[in-house]
């Protein structure tokens, strides 16, 4: 439970922040869009771990994390459906962004959400900041 009392990066609430101002404010396409960065980015770095003969294959992490994000029911392992899902998601529904200022803003999402998303994964390399023992439970 004491590993989970830490301060939030940077990254952390830049990128929740920049979620919430968007779901509020954007349509349901350009939502999907930001999805693009995070099933993507995910799948492909577990992808290449779970193909890598030095990952630790008995971790938690591994198990909840890496094996959910690829796809092995054909045999060989590929990227997960869910990513698969988005992409026909977002070609079937193409034509909802016919206007120039559409296909901008959604290149402007998936641009900063890609950056965000980068900057999330770096922050798991920082060191973590404890939050002090409050007494109460920290969530």
């Amino acid at each position: 439970m004491d590993d989970f009392k830490v301060e939030r990066s940077i990254a952390e609430i830049a990128y929740s922040q920049y979620l919430i101002h968007n779901a509020q404010g954007d349509d349901w396409y350009n939502l999907h869009v930001i999805l693009i960065a995070c099933y993507w980015g995910w799948c492909k770095l577990a992808l290449e771990l779970y193909k890598k003969d030095s990952t630790d294959k008995t971790t938690i992490f591994y198990k909840n994390w890496i094996l959910p994000s690829v796809d092995i029911t054909n045999g060989e392992p590929e990227i997960a459906q869910s990513a698969k899902t988005l992409s026909k998601f977002l070609d079937m529904n193409a034509g909802m962004m016919t206007s120039g200022v559409s296909r901008i803003q959604g290149k402007d999402l998936f641009r900063t959400a890609l950056r965000l998303e980068t900057s999330l994964f770096n922050s798991g390399y920082e060191d973590v900041i404890r939050k002090p023992e409050t007494g109460g439970n920290v969530m």
